[in-house]
């Protein structure tokens, strides 16, 4: 799917395709290298992100394994993503999250499997 279309962007056209068909496996096509779009567009379900100046055999494996259920991006795509992928501040949870000891996260995951067991247990 091409990035800019006329009459809509590439992403709002993937978003309503996928809205009426979940499992449809799109990959981007285009001149365009902004983070940004490469990002909203895997936001939005893409499976895909490729350059129309890719030798066609890349961009031929690239189908091909996206069509197999595989995610890709070329590397360069991908390099370029992930200098901007940190750059969002952690959410307040996250940050309670993180902030928990080893010790706090095991004991909470050993208590609720402790209360899922006497719950299994009694109906039995």
């Amino acid at each position: 799917m091409d990035l800019r279309l006329p009459d809509m962007s590439g992403i709002e056209a993937m978003i309503a395709i996928r809205t009426e068909f979940p499992e449809a496996r799109i990959i981007m096509l285009t001149t365009f290298e902004g983070d940004v779009e490469i990002q909203r567009a895997l936001e939005a379900g893409a499976k895909g992100y490729l350059l129309k100046s890719m030798p066609p055999s890349e961009l031929l494996d690239v189908i091909r394994q996206v069509h197999a259920g595989k995610k890709r991006i070329p590397p360069r795509i991908a390099s370029q993503l992930a200098e901007h992928l940190g750059d969002e501040p952690l959410t307040e949870r996250e940050h309670t999250c993180f902030a928990k000891s080893p010790a706090e996260i095991v004991t909470g995951i050993s208590r609720k499997n402790c209360s899922f067991q006497k719950k299994r247990s009694r109906s039995m």
